[in-house]
């Protein structure tokens, strides 16, 4: 039975089925079918303010069959204006140096929209803060992006926060249902994975 079971599995993944076996898949399954645009390809833009975590999630979006795209030069330039002139720049995109000197809701915007108008990108993955205390409220940048997807709605994006205010944040970020967000970059950069296997699943109003 055990070699059946594999069997069949091999057939049906190869037929687009996608397999949820591990606890809570399921809730992220739906919450990224319903509200987030299909990928056309498997090229993923990463914004982030840490280089570890930039390290982190490509090793995740290679066990989903995804990778990190190559951005195009407009993309690189548009956030390396933001930058100094010693800051390198790829993907993942570290906009920290950017931020202290613009702002982080300037900085990150000016990332985001770069990313999703390059067509060598198919969706995007966001690191972002947390912050609890009133005085990082700065950090905030939920607004900023959904602004930012307003405009820009045909890729996905997904998000990971870190800091002590994941909940409340989480809130925020998700109000337009434009922007979804992953307790783990794991799980963000598998949510993004099944977007490209599936047909896109019409949202419920």
């Amino acid at each position: 039975m055990a070699g059946d079971y594999q069997i069949y599995k091999a057939a049906l993944k190869g037929a687009g089925v996608t397999f949820l076996e591990e606890d809570g898949q399921m809730t992220y399954a739906v919450k990224t079918l319903l509200n987030l645009p299909a990928m056309k390809g498997n090229n993923i833009a990463v914004i982030t303010y840490s280089g570890a975590a930039g390290i982190m999630v490509t090793d995740a979006l290679e066990r989903y069959g995804l990778k990190l795209a190559s951005l195009s030069p407009e993309t690189i330039h548009m956030v390396a204006e933001l930058s100094p002139a010693w800051m390198p720049l790829g993907n993942p995109l570290d906009i920290w140096p950017a931020v202290m000197k613009y702002g982080t809701g300037n900085a990150y915007s000016v990332a985001l929209k770069a990313a999703l108008n390059d067509p060598q990108v198919d969706g995007v993955i966001c690191i972002a803060i947390a912050p609890m205390m009133p005085e990082f409220s700065f950090l905030e940048v939920s607004e900023h992006l959904n602004s930012v997807m307003e405009e820009i709605p045909h890729k996905p994006v997904a998000a990971w926060l870190y800091g002590p205010n994941p909940e409340e944040i989480s809130i925020k970020f998700e109000s337009k249902k434009r922007i979804m967000i992953y307790p783990t970059l794991e799980l963000a950069a598998w949510s993004l994975s099944l977007l490209r296997q599936v047909p896109k699943v019409p949202k419920v109003n």
